[in-house]
């Protein structure tokens, strides 16, 4: 099996992200799943900015997604993601703590689910 890194970055997070694909080789052997905090009302240019820099193939997640190694995961605009048994699952947000903190709800599942094939990393962006 291969590593799940989970990426978390606040809106401000484009450059620190954009570095970050950027250095991932195309046969790296890990997937990586993008969680950043973003306005609930606009839409994200995220996955295909993210494309411009990185050797990985990156793919905007929709429900039901399976993870594959070498490829590169973004979580779209108002929803929280969580991994379950390698599987991708977005929810709409019901309460503020869902919100406030899709990255570390997903962290959470992500250690669940993969335990010590799981990494997460913290970027910071401009923001506060």
């Amino acid at each position: 099996m291969f590593p799940i890194v989970g990426v978390g970055a606040s809106a401000g997070g484009l450059e620190a992200l954009g570095s970050f694909v950027a250095q991932l080789a195309a046969d790296a052997n890990l997937c990586v799943v993008v969680v950043q905090h973003q306005e609930r009302d606009r839409a994200s240019l995220l996955a295909e900015l993210l494309r411009q820099r990185s050797a990985l193939p990156v793919f905007d997640i929709t429900e039901g997604m399976p993870v594959a190694p070498n490829q590169v995961y973004v979580m779209p605009p108002d929803r929280w993601l969580t991994l379950s048994k390698g599987v991708l699952h977005l929810h709409r947000h019901s309460d503020a703590r869902e919100y406030m903190q899709p990255i570390d709800i997903f962290f959470q599942s992500l250690a669940e689910d993969c335990q010590d094939r799981s990494v997460g990393v913290i970027l910071s962006g401009s923001g506060n």
